[in-house]
């Protein structure tokens, strides 16, 4: 996985005219220390506390399943993914509530929240204003058994019970709560010095890798580069036009998402791969399946260049019919009518949206 993705930045930086990527202590490009948040003017506090859970104390008390909702970028459609997963869930008999739900004044994800149930918000003061916080304590008592939270590596308004918002996530799996989440790629901790030198913008608010290995589901939801920017300039993803624009100058440029994408690709490409290989080499297979399943993995790492280069395709905005290479026919992925591409757990959707 690892000598993957340096290949994929490789490429990425021969893509945006950077010598190589650089190695840690350099940069390729002059990073700012503000963040995306703060690009469109959404503060980003300091914890006052350290984070508590653990990855081996998650695993050990997790009692309910995790989905994540992984995107590329801001706008492509995670939150509205997740609101349209517990409507389903809701019409189907199971007790969900939204825990919390990042809005941003758009339409479309407003309407969605009818007809689901909200916990709602608890007040904290910061700084001398007042902020709306997931009420932890009041979801728990409540027990639902599904529960939608929104940007799970959101740093919590000191006062909260936890610093951040992915312990509020753990706990409520270790409590029996299946959680339901969103999260962008560049949110990931291993990545983000990385997608810093690329794009410039150092991301403020991660969260741990080991908390994506914990899902259970991770459902890709992806938008052409082209397509997001549209959207970011006719006001769907921004409604104020001057934190629109400057998104796009900043952050939303066709050669950032299109690096962001592969990444994504990439990361679910890998976990794919992850995953079956421990089906097809776990007890009950065949030794001579293990051999042949396990060589053809070997073979795959060791190659990464011919690995990282098929997410690459789907860099140009052109709809995604398959990866080949990447799972290396262990999955196969076909578009149906509504532009749903599922197979083996894994779920990407390419949203073309004409705004």
């Amino acid at each position: 996985c690892k000598r993957a993705l340096r290949a994929t930045m490789r490429r990425v930086g021969h893509h945006l005219g950077m010598a190589e990527v650089p190695q840690e202590g350099r940069r390729g490009i002059a990073v700012e220390t503000e963040s995306v948040e703060a690009l469109v003017g959404r503060e980003v506090v300091e914890p006052t506390v350290a984070t508590q859970w653990t990855q081996g104390e998650a695993r050990r008390r997790k009692a309910a399943p995790l989905r994540i909702y992984l995107g590329a970028a801001p706008g492509v459609g995670k939150t509205y993914a997740m609101l349209s997963e517990g409507h389903r869930r809701r019409d189907r008999g199971t007790d969900v509530v939204v825990g919390f739900v990042a809005t941003y004044g758009r339409p479309q994800t407003i309407e969605m929240l009818e007809g689901l149930e909200i916990v709602p918000m608890q007040i904290l003061a910061y700084h001398g204003r007042e902020f709306e916080e997931m009420d932890f304590a009041a979801m728990i008592e409540r027990k639902p058994e599904v529960a939608l939270i929104d940007e799970l590596a959101h740093t919590n308004i000191p006062g909260a019970r936890h610093a951040k918002r992915w312990e509020d996530g753990v706990e409520a799996l270790a409590a029996g709560i299946e959680v339901i989440t969103t999260v962008n790629i560049q949110h990931l901790e291993s990545l983000n010095d990385v997608i810093a030198n690329v794009t410039g913008i150092r991301q403020q608010e991660t969260i741990p890798d080991w908390l994506f290995d914990l899902a259970d589901q991770v459902e890709l939801v992806d938008m052409s580069p082209h397509a997001l920017r549209r959207r970011i300039a006719h006001g769907n993803v921004y409604p104020d036009a001057r934190k629109a624009e400057l998104a796009l100058q900043r952050f939303f440029t066709t050669e950032n998402l299109t690096a962001l994408r592969e990444l994504a690709l990439l990361k679910v490409a890998n976990q794919v791969a992850d995953t079956l290989l421990d089906r097809w080499t776990g007890e009950g297979v065949a030794a001579d399946v293990r051999e042949r399943v396990l060589g053809q993995h070997l073979t795959q790492r060791l190659g990464g260049e011919d690995r990282a280069r098929a997410p690459a395709a789907a860099g140009g905005g052109r709809p995604l019919n398959r990866w080949s290479r990447t799972a290396n026919h262990h999955l196969w992925v076909a578009p149906d009518d509504h532009g749903r591409h599922a197979r083996r757990g894994i779920d990407v959707r390419e949203r073309e949206v004409d705004a």
